[in-house]
């Protein structure tokens, strides 16, 4: 699988844009502010459809624009040519198309497009010290894409857990809610979270069985490498813990418990990474981490996602820059970048801006 081309009306500083993509490595050099990153953002959003960085409409449409527009031709591996558009509006829903065929809602679009990305951002390498809101980000935007199924209940907790807040904050400012009024949402709450946690314990041993090699191939170290969870409660206890907290969260004005309030962090040799790790080790970790992603897509699909990597080589030392090279073999990837990488390969489709 691979993205042929790209083109894009109205999004961040693009006002429009072509662009074609070769099967293997692809280089997009510009220097800063030339919108490189965008267009990688756009590759991503026929996959995730929301941006990957800011996904509010006015801050992605073009500025002084009401709408904007993604369009993306993907070949699969039989050859067949997957049509993806996406579109969206100051004053309506966004839209969704797949060979010309429109699509009533989100949900419906992400059930049935087939194509996957991996992304890879320069802060990608800094997530460790980040807040926990960044890795949950990067939880959802690999599973989301991947799993129908994980998408809906994500947006299903989204909406219960906004819905239990008002109440909240309601019952906090003194107006007179029942109990009664908060329970449709905390079952829905419930259902959405435990369909959500197992995903995540999936998640999170499948990579487990692979993170440890993956940081030798790089590192050539033989270390205890491994990801934990770190949750708010177990599954299948949330309905409970909403109502033994329920006083303390109207003194909050907000929900104290559930999955997103949860974490996780890399270890390496038995403590989190950053309390004992080198930076080349860390960063070992994080491309190990990225690698066990590709192949975790490439076992539930049975093919390669796209590699987009978004100006991460000036972050990289010369040994992970040729690991990570080496790599790409056999997979489309798009890169940006503000020079050339060393050894790259000498086919590289080269896109300047």
């Amino acid at each position: 699988m691979y993205i042929e081309s790209l083109s894009i009306e109205h999004f961040r500083n693009h006002t429009q844009a072509f662009f074609s993509f070769a099967s293997g490595v692809n280089v997009i050099i510009g220097e800063n502010g030339r919108g490189k990153t965008n267009i990688l953002e756009a590759v991503a959003c026929l996959s995730s459809i929301k941006p990957f960085r800011n996904p509010k409409k006015e801050v992605f449409i073009e500025h002084g624009q009401s709408w904007a527009k993604i369009q993306g031709s993907i070949v699969h591996q039989n050859n067949e040519t997957e049509n993806l558009e996406l579109f969206w509006s100051n004053d309506k829903k966004f839209h969704a198309k797949k060979n010309d065929i429109p699509y009533s809602s989100a949900k419906e679009w992400m059930k049935d497009k087939q194509f996957l990305c991996v992304l890879f951002s320069p802060e990608d390498l800094f997530l460790p010290m980040l807040s926990p809101s960044a890795r949950r980000n990067l939880l959802s935007r690999i599973l989301s894409p991947l799993f129908p199924e994980y998408f809906e209940n994500a947006m299903l907790y989204e909406k219960a857990l906004k819905q239990r807040n008002a109440l909240l904050k309601q019952k906090k400012e003194g107006k007179d809610i029942g109990r009664s009024e908060f329970v449709f949402w905390e079952n829905a709450l419930s259902q959405a979270h435990d369909i959500l946690k197992t995903f995540h314990t999936h998640f999170f041993t499948a990579i487990n069985e692979m993170l440890e090699n993956e940081y030798y191939l790089i590192s050539t170290k033989k270390e205890e490498v491994y990801i934990k969870a770190e949750n708010s409660c177990k599954q299948g206890e949330l309905q409970k813990m909403l109502e033994e907290n329920f006083m303390q969260d109207i003194a909050r004005g907000s929900t104290s418990i559930g999955i997103h309030r949860d974490d996780f962090m890399w270890y390496l040799r038995g403590l989190p990474l950053g309390e004992d790790a080198s930076r080349g080790e860390s960063r070992s970790v994080i491309l190990a981490f990225k690698q066990a992603e590709k192949k975790y897509i490439e076992m539930h699909t049975h093919s390669s996602p796209i590699i987009l990597l978004d100006d991460v080589f000036s972050e990289l030392d010369h040994v992970h820059q040729e690991h990570l090279l080496s790599s790409l073999l056999n997979t489309q990837s798009i890169i940006t970048t503000t020079e050339m990488p060393k050894n790259t390969p000498t086919n590289t489709n080269i896109i300047r801006l």
